[in-house]
């Protein structure tokens, strides 16, 4: 059963659900603070909304991933912990919290051909194997965007499990490309 509450939906990766869920059911002891995080953000000078987080940022580079496209880096290091802290600044600081820096992601933009053969691992039951999916992209996905997280999981896995139905991520620079430039902010 989804919790709509949530705002949950199928993620499309395998894992991410379970990431998620983590997040909200871990206790905790450590405290996430936002001024520990790197400087890079108050150079930034900028900060963009999401529903309910507040993402340090840098304009021109930024870019929205629905929360069911967010893929999570493969064998990152997880500290659940420090996820959990994260989640729970973010549940106690509702409307107040400091700006959070932005997660970084290669970006890709879903094309036909990518539908394609996703439905064509569907139908051979090898979606999971090839493409680390759990259901497979529709012509309802094409032009709209998955992030590949390069930094930033567990920032964005606790925005994830707050809720977000989106999250903003920074660009990285060899993706750029695949943005469109009237979806850039």
């Amino acid at each position: 059963m989804r919790l709509r509450a949530w705002g949950r939906e199928e993620f499309k990766f395998v894992g991410t659900e379970d990431i998620v869920d983590d997040i909200r059911d871990r206790p905790s002891d450590l405290v996430f603070d936002p001024s520990d995080e790197d400087e890079r953000e108050s150079r930034w000078r900028s900060v963009i909304w999401g529903r309910n987080v507040r993402w340090a940022a840098k304009k021109g580079h930024m870019v929205q991933i629905p929360r069911a496209n967010v893929l999570f880096i493969e064998g990152n290091q997880w500290n659940p912990e420090h996820a959990v802290a994260i989640y729970q600044y973010m549940n106690d600081n509702r409307g107040s919290m400091e700006p959070i820096r932005l997660p970084a992601a290669r970006v890709y933009r879903i094309t036909s051909a990518e539908v394609k053969q996703s439905e064509k691992y569907e139908a051979e039951g090898e979606l999971e194997e090839q493409m680390g999916m759990t259901e497979p992209w529709t012509p309802a996905d094409i032009g709209s965007y998955y992030g590949q997280l390069i930094d930033g999981n567990h920032r964005a896995a606790a925005a994830l499990a707050f809720g977000e139905p989106f999250i903003w991520v920074y660009c990285a620079e060899n993706s750029m490309g695949e943005v469109r430039k009237k979806d850039l902010k």
